[in-house]
């Protein structure tokens, strides 16, 4: 809901003012994923035992996670992407 009381300000902005709230946002989203990998890396090597390789699995988990959102992302986009294009395909045909 916050987000939609937004959207009237957002639309009266210039592209200048635009592009500094999302970079903006993009900062903060980076910020925030450094800390909370300095976070568990902190968390690892205080309460896990070394045999478990703490801060391995860190690194292994974020990349994991990185290539399922990539995977995910890539399969809707070429999802959407293929449905628009039979749906142009077939209207043509039609026509």
């Amino acid at each position: 809901m916050i987000g939609l009381m937004w959207y009237p300000y957002i639309r009266r902005i210039s592209v200048g003012k635009y592009s500094f709230f999302l970079s903006l946002t993009a900062g903060l989203l980076v910020f925030l994923g450094i800390d909370a990998l300095v976070e568990s890396n902190a968390i690892v090597a205080e309460n896990i035992a070394g045999a478990f390789n703490g801060q391995v699995l860190i690194a292994m988990i974020t990349i994991i996670t990185f290539l399922v959102l990539l995977s995910k992302t890539t399969a809707t986009t070429i999802s959407k992407t293929f449905r628009y294009s039979n749906d142009d395909c077939n209207r043509n045909w039609i026509a």
